[in-house]
């Protein structure tokens, strides 16, 4: 999980070769709301992975009704292509129980 201090994070950064992280929503009330707890540490924490060069992987679980809406995709996407910047290293994917034309164009755009 990304939800831990930064320190924590800093300290396993040489240790560890890739990171695996799920975002499961780019609203921090509605992150709140659905997980118990705010994701402005979360993302803190994999900018910071990002900064580090360090191999990362984020898998997005899509939940209609949850996560699916345009505006959290798109800021998810937006999110995603600013970190990845930094270290070139990242790699995301999108995965749902449900298969639709919502969730087929979102893992397009990841792939980009």
């Amino acid at each position: 999980s990304g939800y831990a201090q930064s320190s924590v994070v800093e300290s396993i950064l040489p240790h560890t070769d890739l990171f695996l992280y799920d975002l499961k929503h780019m609203d921090a009330s509605a992150h709140r709301k659905w997980t118990g707890v705010d994701n402005a540490l979360i993302l803190r924490n994999l900018q910071l992975i990002s900064d580090h060069n360090k191999e990362y992987h984020i898998r997005i679980p899509l939940i209609d009704g949850v996560n699916t809406a345009d505006d959290n995709i798109n800021a998810t996407i937006a999110f995603f292509d600013i970190v990845k910047t930094s270290s070139g290293r990242g790699r995301a994917s999108a995965v749902s129980q449900h298969r639709n034309e919502k969730i087929r164009e979102t893992r397009k755009s990841l792939r980009r």
